[in-house]
């Protein structure tokens, strides 16, 4: 009914607009004949569609076909009226042929598409009255002869044991698919997939770790009965809907007269929306005037056909949504939400609590198999191959007296002044058998001496700094990636602590370098007051916190106490070794991007080993 008293308005609109366009013209006529003939036409358009409203109040079957072929005939009308332009031969005794030859070489084609967009709400609203017509007219044929069926115990065996088998393939499939999941993130953890671990560390809390655990197996439980319940019956009103549909279609009619007119819509909304894509694809050497024009109005009625279509498409998103999680309920290692709201999922959260549980308590000091991928047979391959070290590969332990402060100023600026682009050369990364005592330099004073030249090293690093270069393509040539490493103000600790392989230790390696810290405060005070803070006291104070950025002092304090040296790797410079161990060999790598720091480590994923003609040293 709405769509017939659209059809109705439209046509109004158009019979008001031709009496507007007339009101500038003479006529042979009286002003009450005038008047008279326009209130005849008015009338007799309403009563030109009254055949169809009173089609809608009647049941029969002639109504219905009656009404049918009536509204084809208005189409079939419409269409010759406008192709033939037969609205524009009243006027065309007012306007002179020349005058005609010069508007349609004005408007062109875009005449033909105006008239085509302008009138495509009647075109839409006919269309749709066909259909509902049509419609009724089936429906109403089919329900002539009803047949009576008995509806027992036995009427829907079939599709009570069809619902069963596909509810219990489908749980069992979940749960296939939950313990594969369960097995990838203890190897996850295994392996130190740094994404993986995050997200769980994130959301487990370590004091609520055991009651949390405990409660997945009732979680599992509870969600796979319950949602094998509402599966089955989901999937058994599915299954006989087809069937009560067949014999009761009247029954389903007020359905179908909502359902129908919506899909309607909308496959006419993605048809104008395809038609206009190709007009203005056509119409590119256009005027731009006209073509924009033609999108606003394109526009305009896209909009209002998603208006009439969007209370549906939201009703079944909604419905989507629903059948997934119910399908998908006992997978409580799915999140049903995003994030940040997956704490509010809480068999989810019991879930990363039991895994997290179950690594540390079982899994972590146990031997997992994990089958290796073809990267990694090709390195234990090559790793299995006999290594022979090269007599000159091995640093001679050297008896001279260490050089005056002077001289060691002169070889940090020397090894400044080379290209850094040589620094980054290709590495094969092995592990030579450097002697322990590779330097006779004492430790602490290769510190004190970095430690002085901090601010000059680090000025004279950066002019030298190369910005032709990625951190990958630079990374790469030495056959190494960076591992993302969680930012939390402890990403230092977080990096060293995964170059370790202790990654859940790094409030120790805080706490044991603020230890030796505050035992050489003496050592380093020169280097922190008035520099980076007003005492020792403070700064050492202030780095016992969690989550405090950590700088150069703890960074020195962090490589004595581990015994490594720890090389900083920056984008288009040389990598910098801070020393901690006499042993070139002991090296811990870390990517600093002037914020953050990340884990570097080999493509095969182990720790790196540089040489010490590549590296930056005191």
């Amino acid at each position: 009914m709405a769509a017939i008293f659209g059809i109705l308005t439209f046509e109004i609109l158009l019979f008001f607009d031709e009496v507007l366009l007339a009101i500038s013209g003479t006529s042979n006529d009286g002003v009450m004949i005038i008047f008279l003939k326009r209130i005849f036409l008015a009338i007799l358009i309403g009563l030109r569609y009254y055949p169809l409203l009173l089609a809608l109040r009647l049941q029969q079957t002639v109504a219905q076909l009656m009404a049918f072929i009536y509204v084809i005939g208005i189409i079939a009308h419409t269409i010759y009226r406008e192709s033939f332009c037969l609205d524009f031969l009243p006027h065309s005794a007012d306007i002179s042929t020349q005058e005609e030859v010069q508007l349609r070489l004005q408007i062109g084609t875009w005449f033909i598409v105006y008239g085509l967009v302008a009138h495509l709400p009647h075109f839409i609203l006919l269309s749709y009255s066909a259909a509902e017509f049509g419609m009724r007219f089936v429906f109403t044929c089919r329900g002539i002869y009803p047949k009576d069926y008995e509806i027992n115990d036995k009427f829907f065996r079939k599709e009570i044991i069809f619902s069963v088998f596909v509810t219990t393939a489908t749980y069992i499939g979940q749960l296939l698919l939950g313990m594969k999941s369960f097995r990838e993130h203890i190897l996850a953890f295994h392996k130190e997939k740094e994404e993986i671990v995050n997200k769980i560390e994130e959301i487990v809390k370590e004091n609520e770790t055991i009651s949390r655990a405990t409660q997945y197996p009732g979680y599992l439980i509870r969600y796979t009965v319950g949602g094998f319940v509402i599966t089955f019956h989901l999937v058994i009103f599915v299954a006989v809907l087809p069937r009560l549909f067949w014999f009761h279609s009247s029954s389903f009619k007020w359905i179908l007269q909502l359902i129908l007119p919506i899909l309607i819509l909308h496959a006419l909304q993605k048809l104008m929306a395809k038609s206009s894509t190709r007009l203005i694809d056509v119409a590119h050497d256009k005027r731009s005037d006209y073509k924009k024009l033609f999108v606003n109005i394109v526009q305009y009625f896209v909009l209002v056909a998603n208006c009439f279509i969007g209370i549906m498409s939201s009703v079944i998103r909604v419905i989507m949504g629903s059948v997934a999680n119910i399908i998908f309920i006992n997978r409580v290692d799915l999140c049903l939400f995003r994030d940040p709201l997956e704490r509010m999922d809480r068999a989810y959260v019991a879930y990363l609590h039991f895994v997290h549980e179950e690594y540390y308590t079982k899994y972590k000091h146990s031997d997992i198999q994990v089958e290796p991928t073809n990267e990694e047979e090709l390195a234990n391959e090559q790793s299995s191959e006999p290594f022979q070290s090269e007599p000159d590969q091995t640093e001679q332990p050297s008896n001279e007296e260490p050089a005056p402060h002077v001289q060691e100023a002169f070889e940090v600026s020397s090894t400044l002044s080379d290209e850094i682009s040589a620094s980054i050369l290709p590495i094969f990364i092995e592990r030579s058998a450097l002697s322990a005592s590779g330097n006779s330099r004492d430790v602490n004073e290769r510190q004190l001496l970095l430690l002085q030249r901090w601010n000059e090293i680090k000025n004279e690093r950066e002019e030298k700094k190369l910005t032709s270069v990625t951190a990958e393509s630079q990374l790469g040539r030495i056959e190494c990636k960076r591992i993302p490493i969680h930012g939390d103000g402890n990403c230092f600790f977080r990096a060293i602590s995964a170059q370790l392989n202790i990654r859940h230790n790094h409030p120790n390696i805080r706490s044991e370098a603020v230890r030796y810290l505050n035992s050489r405060r003496d050592h380093f005070a020169d280097f922190i007051v008035g520099i980076i803070a007003p005492t020792v006291d403070i700064y050492i104070k202030e780095m016992t916190h969690d989550g405090v950025y950590a700088d150069h002092p703890i960074i020195f304090a962090t490589a004595t106490v581990l015994g490594q040296n720890i090389v900083i790797h920056e984008i288009g410079k040389r990598p910098l070794l801070i020393p901690g161990s006499d042993n070139i060999n002991n090296q811990l790598h870390v990517w600093y991007n002037g914020i953050h720091y990340d884990s570097i480590v080999t493509s095969e994923g182990h720790v790196p080993n540089i040489p010490r003609e590549n590296l930056l040293t005191s």
